[in-house]
């Protein structure tokens, strides 16, 4: 399970956006494809910096992952819980 007081300012506002987005596309899990999306919307961001040093686009990877999430089945409803998927748990069980 995370414990929020374990992660950094940077990494529980990443999971918030992460649940953000999660809810405004109506996936029911919060995947890791949720958390990219929020990491690579930081400017800023750790992430962002890598992808430059080794010469690729942030823009383009980041767009690459909103097709993806387009493409994940979507509920709408206002009633609708964001659960974490397995994946997800596995995430942050392994980082």
């Amino acid at each position: 399970m995370i414990r929020p007081e374990k992660l950094t300012s940077k990494a529980q506002q990443a999971l918030q956006d992460a649940h953000a987005t999660a809810t405004e596309k109506g996936h029911r899990q919060l995947l890791p494809l949720h958390v990219l999306k929020a990491l690579l919307q930081d400017s800023d961001g750790v992430p962002r910096s890598i992808l430059s040093k080794i010469g690729c686009d942030a823009r383009q990877v980041l767009s690459q992952v909103d097709s993806e999430l387009d493409r994940l089945p979507s509920s709408t409803g206002s009633n609708m819980d964001v659960a974490a998927s397995r994946e997800f748990g596995e995430l942050f069980t392994k980082a």
